[in-house]
């Protein structure tokens, strides 16, 4: 255990970025928002790509203040095509952690054991519109030493266009604690994806629009490697009101036929009958809409901002018709709801999930893809996954080079365990979770933040067993 436990803290100080998180908790994002609302720039705050590149691009043409500048120096670099491959951004980082509670949003990482030490070297470099990122990782925990790698991507970037290919994480929609279609709770899978964006033009505003196909590499259980696919559309009318439409499928993979292209874009008749031995093609499909209004109230208080948003989402299913048009209509709706007030370096947010079923299955349970839209069996949508409800609250307060944030959470979650007839069938017992937590960050001088956090989540009904509970918990120390 000596051994380990300094093995564990030598990979700590070859490098201690704030590991992957919900947007809530990343203070760079934060620090990048907050700028965006005050100098009011047409910005997608939904869209899918929310990298450091991403990040400065959104503020070309803005006024940068010191600590943005330091913290995304080499991008902005980038953005204004001064980038230098001969020298990349090199941010090394790493996570020590202590306890029970297993990590959410942490791209796949669920820091199994009661110790847990990761070691990580973010590298990024930057010629003209290409973009080159990498970021091994090493993981040591009570099962030994590993390797994987969170991000894996070659790419290019303009003022217009964009795309890339392999490893990256996501986060899609205006949520600031979960999401329904696509988060950075589960790892990454390999994706080549382009887009395109324009505007303002007018009393039109601008679009953004983005594509990715791949597939899903981790493990599974019911269909290896299976296909999917990433759509995402977004609509600017003004700097303060966004619109977004996404879709996410899971089609073909070992063994399974792949349906024709138009049907992957298009999904008339997504869903096979009468096929007992599934060997038609078949794919699984999720959309939601979402929108987020931003009110400056600046003319009140100097800063002061009231934000709300909502994502309403289900299964995809096309199987309506209006003057023999077919269209889309959604099946086991889910909801975030989310609303946040903020006025310098304060802001109290509240957002509530509801992803429960009706007849369908939310990621998992589709006849053929049944681990549905997870991988290596964690969800890349909302953590708790298809049958869960709660709510998250937070007050954060981030003057600048440091900030504190103190977040609790009521979840309960729902075990679902077939459908007859019209009736769901669910196990009596619903785990329910209250979860405090508290985070501190400080800005290092190379331009790396330095975070301590600590949670605890009190379990009634643990694993849906009546009568049984616990507390667990989670302290950890994140450079980077």
């Amino acid at each position: 255990m000596v051994c380990y436990v300094s093995a564990v803290m030598h990979l700590i100080v070859l490098g201690l970025k704030v590991a992957s998180a919900e947007p809530a908790s990343d203070p760079t994002l934060l620090l990048t928002e907050r700028l965006v609302r005050e100098q009011g720039l047409s910005v997608f705050r939904g869209a899918p790509d929310r990298s450091p590149l991403a990040q400065a691009w959104q503020l070309q043409g803005a006024e940068v203040d010191p600590i943005l500048a330091s913290l995304l120096a080499a991008e902005l670099a980038a953005a204004v095509g001064e980038g230098s491959i001969q020298q990349p951004a090199l941010r090394p980082g790493g996570v020590l952690s202590l306890g029970t509670q297993q990590p959410e949003y942490r791209s796949g990482d669920t820091e199994p054991g009661l110790l847990a030490g990761r070691a990580w070297i973010d590298t990024r470099a930057y010629l003209g519109p290409m973009e080159i990122s990498a970021r091994p990782e090493v993981l040591a925990d009570v099962d030994g030493f590993s390797a994987t790698a969170r991000e894996l991507w070659v790419g290019a970037r303009g003022p217009h266009v964009f795309g890339g290919v392999g490893l990256r994480e996501r986060f899609v929609g205006p949520g600031r604690h979960s999401g329904l279609m696509l988060t950075d709770n589960g790892q990454p899978a390999p994706m080549a994806s382009f887009g395109g964006q324009g505007g303002p033009w007018g009393r039109f505003g601008a679009i953004r629009g983005e594509i990715g196909v791949g597939w899903l590499n981790a493990p599974r259980q019911d269909v290896e490697r299976p296909g999917w696919l990433m759509m995402d559309f977004r609509w600017l009318p003004l700097p303060y009101l966004e619109f977004g439409l996404s879709r996410f499928g899971i089609f073909g993979g070992d063994g399974r036929p792949t349906p024709d292209i138009g049907q992957l874009i298009l999904p008339t008749d997504p869903h096979i009958y009468d096929d007992p031995d599934q060997l038609l093609p078949d794919q699984d499909e999720m959309a939601a809409i979402d929108v987020r209004l931003t009110l400056p109230l600046s003319v009140l208080v100097p800063g002061l901002y009231a934000e709300g948003w909502w994502q309403y989402g289900g299964e995809d299913v096309i199987a309506r018709e209006s003057l023999g048009i077919p269209y889309p209509a959604l099946g086991g709706v889910a909801n975030v709801y989310g609303g946040e007030v903020g006025a310098g370096p304060w802001a109290l947010t509240l957002e509530g999930t509801r992803a429960l079923d009706d007849y369908f299955r939310w990621y998992t349970g589709h006849r053929v893809y049944h681990d549905g839209f997870t991988q290596d069996g964690v969800s890349m949508g909302y953590a708790p996954g298809g049958d869960a409800m709660g709510i998250w609250g937070a007050i954060t307060w981030l003057p600048g080079d440091h900030g504190v944030q103190a977040s609790a959470e009521s979840l309960t979650r729902v075990a679902v365990v077939g459908l007859l007839d019209d009736n769901l069938l669910a196990l009596s017992t619903e785990e329910r979770h209250i979860r405090v937590g508290a985070s501190g960050w400080l800005r290092q001088p190379d331009g790396t933040w330095l975070r301590l956090e600590l949670s605890l989540d009190r379990i009634s009904g643990v694993d849906f067993v009546p009568g049984t509970a616990e507390v667990r918990y989670r302290l950890a120390l994140t450079r980077g």
